[in-house]
């Protein structure tokens, strides 16, 4: 059983990972991901930051919306809304699910394997 303080810190890691891998991709820094969008309205961060949030939402179970919200300098309705439009892409864009999926295998399969193998049902 892990304890809280390392769910916490397990937590952070992933969350600096998310952060490491988008920002590189994109050319940048994890501060620039994580400050307000309001602040610099570029069409490749915007899309940058509104992919970190997602992944963040998606790979760190611990954090809920309100969380994220102040982590991402925004409200909980701008990360919500973030959320459900990537979710709706996915079911309608084909070359958006692939980009997503390529997210997760090439960069955070370390981080899901072990949720996955913990799953209930894979339990004898």
């Amino acid at each position: 059983m892990v304890s809280w303080s390392e769910a916490q810190t397990q937590s952070e890691q992933h969350f600096e990972t998310v952060l490491a891998a988008v920002g590189k991709r994109y050319g940048f820094t994890k501060e620039e991901l994580r400050g307000s969008s309001r602040s610099d309205r570029r069409a490749t961060r915007f899309y940058a930051r509104e992919i970190t949030v997602y992944l963040t939402w998606r790979l760190v179970p611990m954090w809920n919306i309100c969380h994220l919200a102040r982590v991402f300098s925004a409200d909980y309705v701008e990360i919500l809304h973030i959320i459900r439009k990537l979710e709706q892409r996915q079911q309608t864009n084909e070359a958006f699910a692939h980009e997503m999926a390529g997210w997760y295998l090439d960069h955070f399969d370390e981080m899901i394997a072990p949720r996955i193998l913990a799953a209930p049902f894979l339990q004898a």
